[in-house]
């Protein structure tokens, strides 16, 4: 079935990745049974379909899926295809990878020569395969075209397939009479072998045992927490090629998280001196192709580079890192003034890639447009008529982390022993911090809460008291900062923060709270001193697990407060603790310091649900 409606590919990949995520889980799409093990194998990629006619009938080499791969150890029991060519008879296989280049043929069954349309034919006796084999299709010298339909993706795609039904495949100049079953083959030295993406009308009839299933879901949140850097498998070293300057969209280069790129690092091509682009791209459809540019970055040349090239890391500033959110897409693109590439690369169809896997590649995009051409914000449509579709791996990758949107609550001290000035450059740090997230009720952005406190606790502000940045910075432009009390009643503010703040009134269950206390001396009377160390480590406890920060302003009158703000404060103490002079309170540096160790701990478990998790 082809969706039609606004967007429809984005939906379908959507749709399908979350297909194949469900049937990981539970296998109940169509044609297959309960469990985890599917029963059909092969065509279309992502199953529940049928085999059909497709464009390309194709020559006589012999064609390894590499990926169009068997989730399971079982047995197959029948072949069932489509063919369009009557007069030849076809061999469809299964191998198994030995070592990269090196495969093993595991065993083939013929497809006679019969009537164009769909057939079915037994396997007898039912063959084993382990999870990991794969299915190939091959022909005898005779055979003047392929008696399976397939189509090529680089050779003009079909309305109704995605980049994502086509297969890695190998294609070799390798016939029936020189495949012996059992025998491993190594094509890595052939010269007649190319790299296609391609996918064949025919499916194994298969019987699996679950046990030995995959479970793992295509995006897994869990493992979002220790991404650091995508993609995970690039290779961070000189690749056979620079290549031209065309625009590059990695469309298979997909960030599985939401979260922020905080830098990329790459490697520079030898002798290249010009100024590459990386761009994130959003699909915004409806085309197929129609993609959103949402940031881009310049990696300039620099004489300290030199012309040998090597390993280059670009740090962007946390005031200034890239949001990026699932399924957005890196590109890499160049000014018309720059007559070649300057991210090193490898391309099967430019240079040779012996030793780099085909599979560790990526679909890309590649059209004759440049940087002059891409403008933040903007939508692009990359079906152009200059359009390849290529396989293509660069050496570079977007440094990543996850973002979760703290909760953060401001505890500010305001006994007498402040000053009001420096009760202004307090307000001042508080608008700083929160100046360095995105605020907001998403669970990505931050939240803010604040009451001030000395011998009494005042309410100020809660969580869904506002849930935009300009409304939480004029809260805090009206902050009460009268000098009220003699008295500095951290206990109380504390037990406040826990009847009033946590779990409560727009605190998020599933987000990391922070309890920030600004002060410039001890907890006073010191009688509540230790109730006031209880109630922090009540705090970090279950249900509340908020770390507790300390800004601590230390005035002439006080008795070693360090060591009873070292107590209040979450450990390690060094992490938890800041103790600036008076006047670098209103330091952007102290707010991004602050900010920065949030940030950091942001996406720590919250019992009893972890951040970003379902």
């Amino acid at each position: 079935m082809i969706i039609k409606t606004v967007g429809s590919w984005y939906l379908r990949r959507v749709m399908l990745m979350l297909l194949v995520t469900l049937v990981a889980a539970c296998a109940v799409v169509k044609g297959q049974t309960t469990g985890t093990c599917p029963s059909v194998v092969g065509f279309p990629k992502n199953g529940g379909g049928e085999v059909k006619s497709l464009p390309d009938t194709g020559g006589n080499w012999a064609n390894l899926m590499t990926d169009n791969v068997f989730p399971c150890n079982g047995v197959v029991k029948s072949w069932t295809y489509y063919r369009n060519n009557p007069t030849d008879a076809a061999f469809v296989s299964v191998w198994r990878i030995v070592q990269n280049g090196v495969f093993k043929l595991i065993f083939k069954t013929e497809l006679p020569a019969t009537t164009v349309g769909k057939h079915t034919v037994p396997v007898s006796p039912e063959a084993p395969v382990q999870k990991g084999d794969f299915i190939g299709i091959h022909f005898s010298r005779s055979a003047s075209k392929c008696g399976v339909a397939n189509a090529n993706l680089y050779q003009g795609e079909h309305p109704e397939l995605l980049l994502e039904d086509y297969f890695f495949t190998l294609n070799v100049g390798f016939y029936d009479d020189q495949f012996t079953v059992g025998a491993e083959f190594n094509f890595a030295p052939n010269n007649q072998m190319n790299f296609v993406k391609r996918t064949y009308a025919i499916q194994a009839e298969f019987e699996g045992d679950d046990a030995t299933a995959s479970q793992d879901p295509i995006f897994d949140n869990a493992k979002c927490h220790t991404l650091d850097a995508v993609p995970v498998n690039a290779l961070m070293k000189e690749l056979p090629q620079s290549g031209d300057n065309w625009a590059n969209l990695q469309v298979g280069d997909i960030f599985p998280c939401d979260g922020v790129v905080t830098g990329y690092e790459y490697y520079r091509h030898p002798g290249s001196k010009g100024t590459a682009f990386v761009g994130i791209w959003e699909y915004s459809g409806p085309g197929k192709y129609e993609y959103t540019l949402k940031h881009k970055t310049a990696l300039p040349w620099d004489a300290s580079q030199g012309e040998q090239g090597g390993l280059v890391k670009v740090s962007i500033p946390q005031e200034a890192y890239l949001r990026v959110n699932q399924l957005d897409v890196l590109g890499v693109f160049y000014s018309k003034d720059d007559p070649v590439g300057v991210i090193s690369n490898a391309n099967p169809w430019q240079a040779a890639t012996d030793n780099i896997s085909y599979t560790t590649m990526y679909d890309t995009l590649n059209i004759k447009s440049y940087d002059e051409d891409f403008k933040v914000g903007g939508a692009y449509d990359w079906d152009q008529p200059s359009l390849w579709i290529v396989p293509r791996l660069y050496a570079l990758k977007a440094l990543f982390k996850e973002e979760c949107g703290p909760d953060v609550v401001f505890a500010v001290d305001n006994s007498y022993s402040i000053n009001r000035g420096v009760l202004k450059n307090v307000t001042v740090l508080m608008a700083n911090i929160v100046n360095q997230f995105e605020v907001g009720p998403d669970e990505r952005e931050a939240q803010f809460a604040a009451l001030v406190f000395d011998k009494t606790v005042k309410d100020q502000f809660f969580f869904d008291t506002n849930n935009t940045k300009d409304g939480v910075l004029d809260n805090i432009a009206g902050l009460y900062i009268e000098l009220d009390g003699k008295r500095t009643r951290t206990d109380r503010a504390l037990k406040k923060i826990s009847k009033n703040y946590l779990n409560k009134n727009g605190d998020r269950p599933n987000n990391k709270n922070f309890v920030c206390i600004i002060t410039d001396g001890v907890t006073y009377p010191k009688r509540f001193k230790s109730k006031a160390v209880a109630l922090a480590r009540k705090l970090e406890g279950h249900p509340y697990n908020a770390d507790v920060i300390v800004v601590g302003l230390p005035h002439r009158r006080a008795k070693d407060p360090g060591t009873h703000w070292n107590d209040l404060a979450t450990d390690p103490d060094e992490e938890h603790m800041f103790l600036p002079p008076i006047y670098e309170v209103a330091e952007l540096s102290l707010a991004k310091a602050i900010a920065s160790k949030i940030a950091s701990f942001a996406c720590n478990k919250k019992a009893p649900v972890a951040c970003n998790e379902e």
